[in-house]
C-alpha cells in the first residue's frame, strides 16, 4: 500500500510499518481501571481506555441514564439487575467503576 501511494524509501516504509504493527496493542497496566481488573470485561476495560484517551463523548441512551451521568444508586441499581456478579464486594466494585470514570476533558 505504501509503494501505491509513492513511500518509496525504505526507512519511511520501516517507520510506517512499525507504527501500523504497534498501534493497536494494548497498554495493559497503564489506567486506573486496571486495578479493578477482576470485575471488568476485556472489552469493557478496551472502551474504558478508548474513553479515557477522547477528546468528547457523544451518546444516545433511550432505556436509561448514560452512564457520566448516573448516581451512586442508579449505578448500583443497574449492577444488581445485570446479575452478572453475586458478590456484594464485586458490585461495588463495579459501581465504583462505573462512578470514577472521568468525563473527557476538552482539548487535550
Amino acid at each position: 500500500m505504501l509503494r501505491l501511494y509513492g513511500v518509496d524509501e525504505p526507512a519511511v516504509q520501516a517507520r510506517l510499518a512499525e507504527l501500523a504493527r504497534t498501534a493497536n496493542r494494548r497498554r495493559r497496566g497503564s489506567g486506573w481501571w486496571n486495578e479493578y481488573g477482576g470485575v471488568l470485561a476485556d472489552t469493557y476495560r478496551d472502551f474504558i481506555e478508548l474513553e479515557a484517551a477522547s477528546s468528547s463523548v457523544r451518546t444516545y441512551q433511550s432505556q436509561m441514564i448514560p452512564a457520566l451521568l448516573q448516581t451512586p444508586d442508579y449505578a448500583r441499581a443497574l449492577t444488581v439487575a445485570g446479575r452478572r456478579w453475586k458478590r456484594p464486594e464485586e458490585i461495588e466494585q463495579f459501581v465504583t467503576v462505573r462512578l470514577i470514570r472521568p468525563a473527557p476533558a476538552h482539548g487535550r
